[in-house]
C-alpha cells in the first residue's frame, strides 16, 4: 500500500512536470515603435520566443504603390518549447485597409498564409509549432485607397513541449497502476 501511494505521488509530480507550462526565462514584448522597424524584407529581425506570452505589435502603412512601410520578422522557438497556440489581431486602421497577409514559413518552405481582416483577427492553423526558426513576411495590404494603415498584434503560447520518452513512461506508468491484481 506504501509503495501504491508513493507511486502515485511520483506519478503525479512527472505528470506535472510534463505538461507545466511555466518556464525560467521571461517571454517577449516587441513594440516596433519602441524597439525598432520591423524590415519589410531580408535581413529580417530574428526574435527568440520564451515560455508564456510572447507579443510582436506594430503598424503597416502604404501612401502609395511605392512607398509602403510592410512589417517582416522572423522568430525561433528553442529546442524543448513549443508554440501550441498563436493568432494576430488588428484593433485599429486608418484608410480603406480591409486585410493584411504574411507568409509563414520554414526553411523556405511555406507553412500558412496568414490573412488578417482589418479590424479582426485570424487564429494560426498550423499551430502547434515545434523548435525552430519560422519567418513571417508581409505581402501585401487589401485596400481600395492610399493612404493606408493597420495596427497588429501577433501573440504566441509558448509552453515547453513534452518529450516523447516521457510521454511513453507516463503511459506506462499509468497503464501499471490501473491494473488490478486479483
Amino acid at each position: 500500500m506504501l509503495f501504491r501511494i508513493v507511486f502515485i505521488r511520483a506519478l503525479s509530480l512527472a505528470a506535472f512536470t510534463l505538461f507545466a507550462s511555466a518556464v525560467s526565462a521571461a517571454p517577449i514584448t516587441y513594440i516596433e515603435s519602441i524597439d525598432g522597424d520591423l524590415p519589410d524584407g531580408a535581413p529580417l529581425t530574428t526574435l527568440t520566443l520564451d515560455g508564456g506570452i510572447n507579443t510582436v505589435s506594430g503598424t503597416a502603412s502604404a501612401t502609395d504603390f511605392t512607398t509602403s512601410d510592410f512589417d517582416s520578422f522572423a522568430f525561433t522557438i528553442p529546442a524543448g518549447l513549443q508554440v501550441t497556440s498563436a493568432k494576430v489581431i488588428s484593433p485599429e486602421k486608418t484608410g480603406a485597409s480591409n486585410a493584411i497577409d504574411w507568409t509563414l514559413s520554414v526553411d523556405n518552405v511555406p507553412v500558412e498564409v496568414v490573412a488578417l481582416p482589418t479590424p479582426g483577427a485570424y487564429v494560426f492553423t498550423s499551430a502547434p509549432l515545434s523548435a525552430g526558426t519560422y519567418d513571417l513576411v508581409m505581402n501585401q495590404f487589401g485596400f481600395d485607397s492610399f493612404p493606408v494603415t493597420a495596427d497588429y498584434s501577433f501573440i504566441f503560447n509558448v509552453t515547453t513541449a513534452p518529450e516523447p520518452a516521457s510521454l511513453s513512461l507516463l503511459a506506462l506508468a499509468s497503464a501499471a497502476l490501473l491494473r488490478r491484481r486479483p
